[in-house]
């Protein structure tokens, strides 16, 4: 699987950093990042590991083309909100959300997909 820079590059800007902020976070030289982000470069799996880690995101979100930036999905959410959706433990979430919807998943059925997902088994 390749690496999706463009990914990188939305998801950077939809934080507001700049390159110089990402490589502070992640010790990756902002030229280095800028050729991930323009596909250049495929990024090895330990700078994957340090971007996820610093950003906060899971690895797919970045080798998955149909995995969407929450901001892309509602632009008109508050700040906070988008805050909270785009910590990356929430990302897989959202990515089956969407493709449910896509696919025609009424609504009903969404919530109960999600609650046997999220029941906790060992109670």
């Amino acid at each position: 699987m390749r690496f999706l820079g463009y990914k990188l590059k939305s998801l950077r800007e939809a934080l507001n950093l700049s390159l110089p902020d990402l490589s502070e976070m992640t010790d990756i030289g902002p030229g280095h990042l800028s050729d991930i982000e323009n596909d250049n470069k495929n990024p090895r799996p330990k700078t994957v590991e340090r971007l996820c880690k610093a950003l906060k995101m899971d690895e797919q979100y970045f080798y998955i083309e149909d995995s969407r930036l929450p901001a892309d999905l509602l632009p008109d959410m508050p700040e906070e909100v988008q805050k909270f959706i785009m910590q990356g433990e929430n990302t897989p979430w959202l990515v089956l959300t969407e493709k449910a919807k896509r696919e025609g998943v009424s609504r009903e059925m969404l919530e109960k997909m999600l609650d046997l997902l999220t029941t906790d088994k060992r109670k």
